[in-house]
């Protein structure tokens, strides 16, 4: 991914974070296409979002704000 890309992706990833106090980082490795729909329709009947990203445009994308801390021990 070019640099110009991952600017514009943390700047999108920033915008839709601002305000957001809370979040829960889970690791979805090994979760196959039909449990991933599952789970997130779930989540959208609690008006709760989810988003699969890249821990370094995280954490970079979270800098200085609420969350940061929560991406600071992310490799």
């Amino acid at each position: 991914m070019s640099k110009a890309v991952k600017n514009l992706v943390i700047n999108q990833l920033s915008n839709k974070l601002d305000g957001v106090q809370d979040c829960v980082l889970v690791d979805v490795i090994g979760i196959d296409a039909n449990d991933t729909c599952t789970l997130r329709k779930r989540l959208r009947e609690k008006n709760i979002s989810m988003t699969v990203v890249k821990n370094g445009l995280a954490k970079r994308a979270t800098e200085g704000t609420p969350l940061a801390p929560a991406f600071e021990q992310m490799e």
